[in-house]
């Protein structure tokens, strides 16, 4: 009988798919990582009279959350368009967006990210 070459051991590709799935969780990372940035800076925030984004305290509170909904769906397609269609995907990362965005419009912070 002749030489067998060993079986690739099971370790080496555990440790090959745990290396992609890692990297894939960086590439997410840097996704959301781009959107609050593009957030803070006031990219995609209601505009009016030029350049000062809207941010009303007494509103009710479906408005608030149509303008925060309208404010996460251009910033995600900003970031796919510049990325491509498979950034941010999952529900989680929409849901950390929209957490940010509220808390940006609460505290101001969209209008002054930028400066």
């Amino acid at each position: 009988m002749g030489f067998v070459p060993p079986h690739p051991s099971l370790s080496l590709i555990e440790e090959a798919a745990h290396r992609q799935a890692h990297e894939k969780a960086q590439m997410a990372q840097a996704q959301i990582d781009a959107a609050a940035m593009q957030v803070s800076a006031g990219q995609g925030a209601s505009v009016q009279n030029g350049d000062t984004p809207v941010v009303q305290a007494d509103i009710p509170a479906e408005l608030e959350h149509q303008i925060v909904m309208s404010i996460v769906e251009r910033v995600i397609a900003m970031i796919r368009s510049r990325r491509g269609l498979k950034a941010i995907e999952s529900f989680e990362q929409v849901q950390f967006l929209a957490s940010y965005v509220k808390w940006s419009r609460a505290t101001g912070r969209a209008a002054a990210g930028a400066r």
